[in-house]
């Protein structure tokens, strides 16, 4: 990724598999040499997705899956890339997930982000999310369970657990970020202030000199917002 921003990819680790998402934008003639190591896993099952070369669009329509009528809590962590991490997070999801509820099921992903997306952003004029200019790694942990199956508390408390645990460890290995991805965090999780001081500075800023009266900050029903977030 750091040698060719035009690799993207994403891991989810769920129960019984872990799912790989690998992306190329661009439509190469050959394999990407990067991806190899994946193809030649001992553990390969059938491939989900089918290889293919599209666009945004057609790949926001194959990824896209039923929703179904369940509850759904989630928490998010930024960390610098380490693989002696990547082992330990596994343990501690193995370790959190023993004692979920029945019905309830937690699964997290990891989406690696290389300096070439920051720079990108440095080089349009900056990026109000404060990156941090180091390649990275954005977590996501997801608990779903159906209504009513299983207790909301027992659910939400093992995604706390688990995102407590790995800022703990990442934290005591330096690996630790502040930056939280709004797509991946929780309503409790303070997204803004994630974008550090300047950011916050500049948020306010600009709301005192476009919306004076914090018309958007008081009718906005909820979100990450400057009044809850910082």
């Amino acid at each position: 990724m750091e040698s060719d921003p035009k690799i993207g990819l994403f891991t989810n680790f769920n129960p019984g598999f872990v799912a790989v998402g690998l992306l190329y934008a661009d439509q190469p003639n050959e394999e990407v040499k990067a991806f190899e190591p994946f193809y030649k896993l001992g553990s390969l099952l059938p491939t989900a997705i089918p290889q293919t070369k599209g666009t945004l669009l057609s790949l926001a329509q194959v990824m896209g899956h039923k929703q179904e009528a369940q509850n759904r809590a989630i928490g998010t962590v930024t960390t610098k890339v380490s693989e002696s991490l990547y082992f330990e997070v596994y343990n501690a999801w193995i370790e959190t997930i023993q004692d979920l509820p029945a019905g309830a099921v937690l699964h997290y992903a990891i989406q690696p982000v290389g300096k070439a997306c920051i720079q990108a952003g440095k080089a349009k004029g900056g990026n109000v999310m404060g990156l941090q200019e180091t390649p990275q790694c954005w977590w996501v942990f997801t608990c779903e369970w159906p209504k009513g199956e299983c207790e909301d508390a027992a659910a939400q408390k093992a995604v706390d657990s688990i995102v407590q645990k790995v800022q703990s460890m990442a934290r005591e290995k330096g690996l630790l970020l502040d930056f939280l991805l709004p797509n991946f965090a929780s309503s409790s999780q303070k997204v803004l202030r994630s974008y550090g001081d300047g950011s916050v500075k500049l948020m306010k800023e600009l709301a005192a000199k476009y919306d004076p009266k914090s018309v958007f900050q008081n009718l906005q029903h909820d979100g990450f917002l400057l009044r809850n977030s910082v």
